[in-house]
């Protein structure tokens, strides 16, 4: 999963927040941000640049920052690095309680898999996030993002009393799953490292053999002269070592070389832990929340509505919706794929979309779409929205982990 401006974005918003800091958005100036930690923090990570304490102004997007004038925030920043050691020393694996308001239930579990070659160098390293869905018993690889659709667990509600006892029945099969998704990793990282192998040890010998076969042919010459009465004992002595330094080094290289081929799996450590329990909203509503039965039914119908659309027109659709990457289904045709998002209503209302999907709709522009179905335990219609990042206005909702689009219907909305 390659890291975006948004997850930097995202991170360092709330990593600030945490150390007593502030993060807040110009209001000219969309984009760009203004970024200040406590002094406390900064002499822990021995950083004496009095403008963080003051404050900086930050982009997290290049373009952005170029035409701004402002800092890029990113990877290799100072600042963030050192928010992001600050997050690296909490003790693990880090265990949190949060809520869904999709109704889902069960466990997050995040893994650290490490691989690295026979000299102990890395060769590679990757987070993998498995989700057990209690209602149903099985377990899927997701998108660690996933825990942006999330939110705070309410302090008036209490936690299930059987919750130790759950965890400790699922920490295993999960285990076992993340090892077996672990095998296609190694196969993945043993190719490319085979490769590139390959090209090492083909420029090598290469390399090795034409500086040996010029030292062999020195050492002929000299021993040609000598024969004829020149004194080339010396010249002879320095390239005879030379020769064995190279065929010395030929052979220490390749053996080298075996080592980078060897991969070497190293224990997986458990990075999180994340119970998910079905939430009640907590933004006021003028129609109370259907029960959870209903809001199933709702959410297949509309799943149904949008493959059947999907199939007769002629594309190929998979449902990608318990893997958590944005977006229900993918669908494709020879000549186009579409990520697409999913909303269903058992009559009407506004359209909500969590962070990640709307960075999603983002990051793919006109190849996601989002697919409305009103009204779909009576007689489903179906909307459907190109790129709504680009042609719907949305709002945050503050404290809630969506954003909200009243009048989508009076935007690019097409009734199918």
């Amino acid at each position: 999963h390659r890291l975006v401006p948004w997850d930097v974005e995202r991170f360092s918003r709330l990593a600030v927040q945490s150390v007593g800091g502030q993060c807040v958005e110009d209001r000219h100036h969309p984009g760009v941000f203004r970024l200040s930690v406590p002094r406390e923090f900064l002499k822990c990570y021995n950083l004496r640049q009095e403008s963080f304490a003051r404050g900086i102004r930050v982009a997290f997007e290049r373009e952005v920052a170029k035409k701004t004038d402002t800092e890029f925030f990113a990877p290799g920043h100072p600042l963030l690095e050192a928010l992001i050691d600050h997050n690296l020393k909490k003790d693990r694996p880090v265990m949190v309680v949060l809520g869904d308001e999709k109704g889902r239930r069960g466990t997050l579990w995040v893994y650290r898999v490490r691989l690295q070659d026979g000299r102990g160098c890395p060769v590679l390293e990757r987070l993998i996030a498995v989700f057990h869905d209690e209602e149903n018993n099985t377990i899927s690889e997701v998108d660690p993002r996933m825990v942006w659709e999330l939110g705070s667990w309410p302090e008036d509600l209490p936690l299930p009393e059987d919750l130790p006892r759950y965890l400790e029945e699922v920490s295993q099969a999960t285990r076992e799953e993340v090892l077996a998704r672990i095998g296609a990793l190694r196969e993945e990282a043993q190719r490319r490292r085979e490769r590139e192998c390959a090209i090492k040890e083909k420029f090598l010998r290469n390399s090795y053999d034409t500086l040996i076969r010029e030292s062999q042919d020195k050492l002929f010459s000299y021993h040609a002269r000598q024969d004829r009465g020149e004194d080339m004992g010396i010249a002879i002595r320095q390239e005879e070592e030379n020769c064995k330094a190279l065929l010395r080094e030929q052979r220490e290289r390749l053996e080298e070389l075996k080592k980078e081929r060897q991969i070497v799996l190293l224990e997986p450590e458990l990075e999180a832990v994340v119970c998910v329990f079905p939430k009640t909203r907590t933004v006021p509503e003028e129609v109370p929340s259907p029960p959870e039965d209903v809001k199933r039914r709702v959410e297949e119908v509309g799943m149904r509505v949008a493959i059947e659309y999907e199939q007769k027109a002629g594309r190929k659709p998979e449902d990608v919706s318990q893997r958590f990457l944005g977006y229900d289904i993918v669908s494709s045709s020879s000549t186009e794929t579409r990520y697409i998002e999913v909303k269903s209503f058992a009559s009407t209302g506004p359209l909500e979309l969590t962070p990640h999907e709307w960075q999603m709709a983002e990051r793919l522009q006109d190849a996601y779409w989002v697919y409305v179905v009103e009204n779909a335990l009576d007689s489903p219609q179906l909307y459907t929205i190109q790129n709504p990042a680009q042609r719907l206005r949305a709002q945050p909702v503050v404290g809630v982990v969506k954003v909200v689009v009243e009048d989508w219907k009076g935007g690019p909305a097409q009734w199918q």
